[in-house]
């Protein structure tokens, strides 16, 4: 529930609130972790997120990632965007995250 209302909510009421800006800011970064993700769904998969000296963003998701893992949802610093057609996320690979500390 908590991340629907971050990605669809949240922008809603801050459109109705007046802000030009509603969207979550999205950026790339590269997954530390492999792992799969179901096919035909889209996926918010919650990170630890790592910005390196030079910039690089890093995003290691964490934990059991069902919606009744609060523990994990309550250290989620960034959440991994999987696109509904991409079944499996490889380690090493750029992905794009919402950074919750920004959002």
């Amino acid at each position: 529930s908590w991340i629907s209302f971050q990605v669809y909510v949240r922008p809603l009421i801050r459109r109705l609130m007046g802000f030009a800006d509603v969207l979550p800011v999205v950026e790339p970064a590269v997954c530390d972790e492999g792992f799969d993700s179901p096919v035909g769904k889209q996926q918010f998969v919650r990170a630890v997120l790592r910005i390196e000296p030079d910039g690089t963003r890093h995003a290691t998701p964490f934990g059991v990632q069902g919606s009744h893992v609060m523990g994990a949802l309550a250290h989620a610093q960034a959440l991994v965007v999987v696109p509904p057609d991409q079944g499996r996320v490889e380690r090493g690979s750029t992905v794009s995250v919402v950074d919750l500390s920004r959002s």
